[in-house]
């Protein structure tokens, strides 16, 4: 892959097209051209323009970012069919097609990962020949019937190398012996097969989703992934290849006195929660990156260090990342309510405390500094709650904790931050979370307990839901929008990835005229994260 294009009200005019033999059939995709031009994308650009006029922010436009075409999906959620009748008829995988639960196969798919494509062949090679059969939905609430019921395939990019998880409709391993582990080692004989495209095998995980009804591809318990072959984790960084200089262009580039990044790696498993297209999504870490160096620049923050809460963090992707860009952090508080996403984060960490053979680097415009405690910049402008560090991770400057973002802000996590950093799913941030952000604490300095000189960078996988969060964030009077941007990581459907900028402090009583205050819907947790 290469640098992707990028451009503001036209269409980007280096953008390929998508030349897929699928598209008239498939419902994965609604645009194979004009790929900037969809209507999600029409519709953000429209909303944060008008709201930046009205608001006066600091960057006026709303530049679109579109990177490769083709071949961009490292990770593939799949569904899985009969391929043929008879216990040697294996299986079909593909997606479902609009309305219905009937799977259409998609071997050839252009924004698949090659290996992805290669991979899927072959297990729909591997079931027939160990007679794997497919999972059919009961009626009526009975049970279903059947093994195979979804296949997850994550790619590893700097060695092509693929993870394949098999959704079994089992509640134990011993259920889904011996066909689940024959699977797993026909893949591995498969790998150079001279009939079909070649891949690397990475690892193996069965998932026990049991055989129950629902639309949910996942069980949420953190026991039911099992590894049958490989290692435990796929490794990515942003510093493998050609994103890195791009980050760092983007972040502001190297200062005086200040070294190229060394960004941390990152450890992903197909319990956690990972972007499918991680090229395109170092452009939203160099968003968030850059956007708090423009903080900087422009006096929202004046502290020389950032202390980073990240809600919704998964396994701490931007935040670590961040660290590279634009610390060393004075701490990273991160959360997320899964918490199978605590070992990932806890290896990131680790690289990043590793012993360094040369000197340490010089980023930001102060010093390493101690560790500051648990509460604000060493404790006086208090402390979290015990509850928060007591079943995750806490090493010198850097946490995770369990919690969903409400529960992360009621027990202190936002206390002395002066960057606030959310990746909702979906819906947005929930209305529960919006009214901790929308009020403020007489004995705190900002809402939750935040630095009075604090940005929010709110990074949107739900247009809708953002605009929902944005107008509230704006009428409450307490954060003003001073830049915003899309960046397109599902190229060919109807979705835009909304980077945005909120200064903390700035009444804007214009911007607020007419808007709806927070707390006027009903309070709904906020789910479905894309990707």
């Amino acid at each position: 892959a290469g640098p992707g294009v990028e451009g503001g009200a036209a269409s980007h005019p280096g953008a390929k097209p998508i030349s897929c033999e699928h598209f008239e059939e498939c419902g994965g995709c609604i645009a194979n051209e004009d790929l900037d031009r969809v209507p999600a994308v029409l519709e953000a650009k429209s909303f944060c323009e008008s709201q930046l006029a009205i608001s006066g922010g600091t960057t006026p436009g709303f530049d679109v970012h579109l990177g490769e075409t083709e071949g961009w999906r490292t990770l593939a959620k799949l569904a899985v069919a009969p391929g043929g009748a008879g216990p040697k008829g294996g299986v079909r995988l593909g997606l479902y097609q609009t309305g219905s639960h009937d799977v259409f196969e998609i071997p050839r798919c252009e924004v698949h990962h090659p290996a992805i494509n290669a991979v899927v062949q072959a297990i729909t090679k591997a079931s027939r020949k160990i007679g794997v059969s497919a999972f059919e939905e009961g009626t009526r609430g009975d049970e279903g019937k059947g093994q195979l019921r979804y296949v997850t395939i994550m790619v590893e990019r700097h060695t092509q190398a693929v993870s394949v998880g098999l959704v079994w409709a089992a509640n134990t391993i011993v259920e889904a012996t011996p066909v689940a582990q024959l699977l797993a080692k026909e893949l591995r004989k498969l790998e150079t097969r001279k009939d079909g495209p070649s891949y690397r095998l990475h690892s193996v995980w069965l998932h026990l989703r049991g055989a129950g009804g629902g639309n949910a591809i996942f069980s949420r318990n953190p026991k039911a992934w099992q590894l049958l072959t490989g290692p435990n984790f796929v490794k990515e960084s942003f510093q493998d290849d050609f994103t890195v200089q791009r980050l760092w262009e983007r972040a502001g580039g190297a200062g005086e006195g200040e070294s190229s990044p060394q960004l941390p790696q990152l450890f992903y498993s197909p319990a956690g929660f990972r972007q499918a297209n991680l090229d395109a999504f170092s452009g939203v870490v160099a968003a968030v990156a850059s956007y708090l160096k423009l903080s900087r620049a422009k006096g929202f923050l004046t502290d020389d260090q950032l202390r980073v809460c990240e809600l919704y963090g998964g396994s701490g992707t931007i935040g670590l990342t961040l660290d590279g860009l634009v610390g060393p952090l004075q701490w990273l508080r991160c959360s997320d309510e899964n918490p199978v996403s605590l070992e990932s984060f806890k290896k990131s960490a680790a690289w990043l405390s590793r012993p360094k053979s040369k000197e340490p680097m010089k980023r930001g415009r102060g010093g390493r500094g101690g560790r500051g405690g648990r509460g604000g910049q060493g404790g006086p402008k208090g402390s979290v709650s015990p509850a928060y560090g007591r079943y995750g991770y806490w090493e010198d400057r850097l946490s995770w904790e369990p919690m969903d973002a409400f529960d992360a802000l009621i027990n202190g996590a936002a206390i002395g931050a002066n960057a606030l950093v959310v990746d909702p799913p979906r819906a947005g941030l929930g209305q529960d979370v919006l009214r901790l952000l929308c009020e403020t604490d007489p004995g705190l300095s900002g809402p939750c307990g935040v630095d009075k000189n604090t940005v929010l960078v709110y990074v949107s996988c739900g247009f809708e839901a953002f605009k929902k969060d944005a107008l509230k964030l704006i009428g409450s009077s307490l954060w003003h929008l001073e830049a915003s941007e899309g960046h397109i990581l599902f190229p060919g459907s109807n979705h835009i990835e909304t980077v945005a900028l909120f200064r903390y402090g700035k009444k804007n009583v214009e911007a607020s005229n007419g808007l709806q205050r927070p707390g006027s819907e009903d309070n709904r947790r906020a789910g479905g994260r894309g990707g």
